[in-house]
């Protein structure tokens, strides 16, 4: 099938747009659907210890979503694991196809196959993964029946480019769930997003910029801010990126589209990714009226050698160092434990001996000396 680059650009307007209206998450769907091709596709949060969850569904019956969970959650291969612990602790954000995970004759054996899937035309499946907090798994799977076939290399190649997007889109739209106030709940949400994250105003103004942005800006070597606005300071691609920007922020909404392009940086062994992407801020009501952009920046070399750095600077072991990497990004201590696959007791431990090499009392004290002192960039971000 074929696709063109700006299609998917213009699928980042969905996507990040669905980041503050989850509504959008349907529409959404339907965009990767057509872009790859398929019957249908699903956003599922499910335990992979029980199967339970929620789900939302485009291009479907949503009274499928009531049998699966009724029933079929239960035994379907993809979601139920084994050994949750060993699971958790070796996931990674992925794009699979269902062979991936279970060989073809094994799976069109299965009850789930035959008595679930096909009667759906959901012969070919492909899922990718956004998120696994706890035993809690995120994911948005598309299905095709045999009129389209399997899924080729093109296809995910396709999700692959906008699954990093799809991430940060689903973090930010789970952390607005969780958020009572949307007069400051943008804000809220960008402030704990690990990636550098700026909020424009339609001029290029900066209206707000978490501290992984301000870090960025500190740096000098890739972004600053001249008269309030961002800018890039490789001098060839500052137009570029202002470009990216005016048309992400054009006065008629129709005309507006998202973009990203590469940024390179001194010291920085690969270019940076900036993304650009319209806002509705209507809906959100978080700086009172007019359009807005949102521009994340992430480094594809980030958070390699974190933990290394660590242990050198504060004398942390390998297992303290992870513990300590993992608070940065956000992660509860339960929540590091399951990643790591150690009880809470231990986690614990390993907490309070972080606390005493580094002489801090505060998980909070603890993010902030890791990157005063560049222990840890903040994720999203590395300086080499």
């Amino acid at each position: 099938m074929r696709r063109s680059v700006s299609s998917e650009e213009k699928t980042l307007d969905l996507i990040y747009g669905a980041a503050i209206e989850p509504s959008l998450w349907v529409d959404v769907m339907q965009q990767l659907v057509s872009l790859i091709g398929g019957e249908g596709a699903v956003l599922m949060r499910t335990d992979i210890v029980d199967g339970k969850g929620a789900a939302t569904i485009a291009n479907g019956d949503n009274a499928a979503v009531e049998t699966y969970f009724s029933y079929y959650c239960g035994i379907n291969p993809f979601q139920l694991v084994p050994d949750p612990l060993s699971y958790v602790s070796e996931w990674t954000p992925k794009v699979l196809l269902d062979e991936h995970w279970l060989p073809r004759a094994d799976f069109e054996r299965s009850e789930y196959y035959n008595d679930f899937l096909r009667p759906q035309s959901a012969e070919w499946g492909l899922a990718i993964r956004l998120c696994l907090r706890g035993f809690d798994l995120a994911t948005i799977s598309i299905g095709r029946g045999y009129k389209y076939g399997r899924f080729e290399k093109p296809d995910i190649a396709a999700m692959e480019r906008l699954q990093p997007h799809l991430i940060r889109a689903y973090a930010l739209s789970e952390r607005f769930v969780s958020l009572h106030g949307l007069n400051t709940g943008l804000v809220t949400a960008l402030d704990e997003c690990p990636s550098a994250m700026f909020l424009l105003r339609e001029d290029g103004v900066i209206l707000h910029a978490n501290v992984t942005a301000q870090y960025l800006l500190t740096c000098g070597d890739a972004l600053f801010a001249t008269g309030g606005r961002l800018r890039a300071t490789e001098e060839r691609v500052a137009e570029a990126l202002a470009t990216l920007i005016s048309r992400a922020a054009a006065v008629d909404w129709q005309q507006r589209s998202a973009g990203s392009l590469a940024l390179r940086a001194r010291g920085r062994r690969l270019p940076l990714t900036v993304t650009a992407a319209p806002l509705r801020l209507e809906r959100a009501s978080v700086f009172a009226r007019g359009s807005a952009v949102l521009v994340c920046v992430t480094d594809p070399v980030a958070e390699a050698t974190a933990d290394v750095k660590l242990a050198e600077l504060f004398a942390l072991t390998a297992a303290e160092s992870r513990l300590a990497v993992a608070l940065q990004e956000g992660l509860t201590l339960r929540d590091a434990s399951l990643r790591h696959g150690i009880s809470i007791n231990t986690a614990r431990v390993q907490l309070s001996n972080i606390f005493a090499k580094t002489k801090t009392h505060r998980q909070a004290d603890l993010v902030r000396l890791m990157m005063s002192q560049g222990a840890t960039e903040p994720a999203g971000l590395s300086l080499r």
